[in-house]
């Protein structure tokens, strides 16, 4: 029986980033029991023997930190036979790319409305051969999240910009295109979202009033966009409703059943800013007699 080098097969896909750790096997077919070798030739053309001779038909490559067009090479021959330098061999061209700095613009200078519209990010950034891009956002109050699905081809992100007031990160991180390296370089950029101020809120009747009395509610508020307003009741034995949610009006009627001490709460942020819960809120107290 002939000897035969049926694959030599690593755990990860070229390219990676150099530096990557690469776990080699190798499937062969002999008349005895197989002896391996591995070579490995660099980016400059220089050949050398990281695992001589032996039995394990697995390699474990280090690859050093340059980048460049490698390759491996697995001979084998039968045990015993020392005199032997190879029956078969196999080589596998494998390529370490390292990546440019990239560089993060957006289509809106910061500080920007929220609820005024997506804003586009773009991103620059090279690897050799071909290069993914993975867009993240950093909320100040939920930590990172990913901007679409992903790592992808394009260099083009959309962010919703409709979250509350404050300050954001954006991130991407590029790789070549087949990595399975989180990241080989990134960049990332701050970003202000602006809302609203803390907002004002008077009846048109100083409480305590009668149980009955319709009250006449109006909140003004100052924001970087159109305000959009939420009233909440607090009732007298302490349980919330939504009795006028997110609308334009800042204007809010309000009948009482019952005697007791209650809350009037009205949030606001910008309209658009739909995946806000409120920029900035205010409650008066109010007492039914």
């Amino acid at each position: 029986m002939p000897t035969i080098v049926r694959a030599a097969t690593r755990d990860v896909p070229s390219p990676q980033s150099p530096g990557a750790t690469v776990h080699w096997t190798a499937s062969v077919s002999c008349s005895g029991v197989p002896q391996y070798e591995f070579q490995v030739r660099s980016a400059s053309g220089i050949w050398s023997i990281p695992q001589p001779w032996g039995a394990s038909n697995t390699f474990t490559w280090s690859s050093p930190a340059t980048d460049g067009s490698y390759t491996v090479e697995v001979d084998v021959r039968n045990a015993g036979a020392n005199e032997d330098p190879f029956d078969a061999y196999t080589d596998v061209a494998y390529s370490l790319t390292s990546c440019t700095t990239p560089t993060l613009t957006t289509s809106a200078p910061s500080p920007y409305a929220s609820g005024a519209g997506p804003i586009q990010l773009t991103a620059t950034g090279q690897c050799g051969g071909a290069t993914e891009f993975w867009f993240l956002y950093k909320d100040p109050a939920t930590g990172w999240h990913t901007i679409g699905s992903g790592y992808s081809t394009s260099n083009t992100a959309l962010w919703n910009a409709d979250y509350r007031a404050g300050g954001y990160t954006f991130e991407v991180d590029i790789r070549p295109v087949g990595s399975t390296a989180a990241w080989v370089a990134y960049y990332d950029l701050p970003f202000t979202l602006s809302g609203c101020g803390a907002p004002a809120l008077t009846p048109n009747l100083a409480g305590p009033q009668p149980a009955g009395t319709t009250v006449h509610w109006s909140a003004s508020a100052g924001c970087s966009g159109t305000p959009q307003y939420e009233f909440q009741v607090r009732s007298a034995s302490g349980v919330w409703s939504i009795p006028q949610p997110w609308d334009a009006s800042n204007l809010f009627t309000w009948t009482p059943p019952t005697s007791g001490a209650y809350v009037i709460e009205v949030l606001v942020r910008n309209t658009g800013a739909t995946e806000d819960p409120y920029d900035s809120y205010l409650d008066v107290p109010y007492s039914v007699s």
